[in-house]
């Protein structure tokens, strides 16, 4: 046997059990919207909460964060995230996830409006440099460093 062939034999089963993740595909609001539906059904709020553009909101929230330290600007977003986190795991997603409607596109930002299970969720996207990602709709979600 080759040593490519041994490589994928023996290399490849270990990442699969150890819970590697595939990166969201941000190509398209419908497509990050999917991951986002695909995390909150499978119970995993901090994968659906990587999908915020915290750096984007919390510019939002501050015009001056360009002007503090990096690490203090982590902070901020590590707390955003954070918070995001805990406020979606206690939301009340439904379990058999929403049903997207079609997108409505303007330029670099969207709408997605989605139902399920008598509950309806209204998401804003931005494309930024790093393709489609959630800047608005997440109850509770806030430009600071806090949920309310």
């Amino acid at each position: 046997m080759g040593r490519l062939a041994w490589i994928g034999c023996v290399v490849l089963p270990f990442a699969a059990l150890c819970g590697c993740k595939q990166a969201a595909d941000l190509s398209s609001p419908e497509k990050t919207f999917a991951a986002f539906d695909a995390a909150l059904k499978g119970g995993d709020s901090a994968a659906a909460a990587e999908l915020v553009d915290y750096d984007y909101l919390a510019q939002q929230g501050n015009e001056d964060l360009g002007t503090a330290a990096k690490q203090q600007q982590k902070l901020i977003t590590d707390k955003m995230r954070e918070d995001t986190a805990k406020g979606l795991g206690s939301m009340g997603y439904p379990s058999g996830g929403m049903q997207a409607g079609p997108a409505q596109v303007s330029g670099e930002q969207a709408t997605i409006t989605a139902q399920g299970e008598g509950k309806s969720l209204t998401l804003q996207f931005r494309n930024g440099g790093d393709g489609w990602k959630i800047v608005g709709g997440i109850p509770g979600m806030t430009t600071t460093s806090g949920m309310k």
